[in-house]
């Protein structure tokens, strides 16, 4: 769902998140699967009662995953808006920058030993 980008922040690809139920139907509720193309020994039996199984165990939560869907889609179109706002709000965002030369050598004064050494310094 999302990835390292390499600057430590986590990259969310909605597009991968979207249509979950159109993957899961093709991983698991294809019309014309059949164990007889997987097998065919002894275990045929046993694969198509398990398969049967399955499929009907599927089909009884597809409305759970109709509404993960919905809700992964609708997740994913907010990560999208909110990036869009986001990107729209600090596209002309300048930083300050707070490093001030006279500050540092003025810092370094202070601490630097010669310095410390004369009265009054302390």
């Amino acid at each position: 769902m999302g990835s390292k980008n390499g600057t430590g922040t986590i990259a969310v690809n909605s597009a991968q998140i979207k249509n979950t139920k159109a993957e899961l139907d093709k991983a698991f509720l294809n019309e014309n699967a059949n164990p007889s193309v997987w097998v065919d020994d002894s275990s045929l039996e046993i694969m198509n009662s398990t398969y049967g199984s399955f499929k009907e165990a599927t089909e009884n939560i597809s409305a759970a995953i109709v509404g993960f869907n919905q809700y992964l889609d609708s997740m994913a179109t907010a990560f999208e808006k909110k990036d869009t706002e986001l990107a729209f709000d600090i596209q002309d965002l300048q930083i300050k920058n707070s490093f001030s030369q006279k500050r540092y050598d003025k810092n370094s004064a202070y601490n630097d030993s010669k310095y410390r050494s004369l009265p009054g310094a302390e």
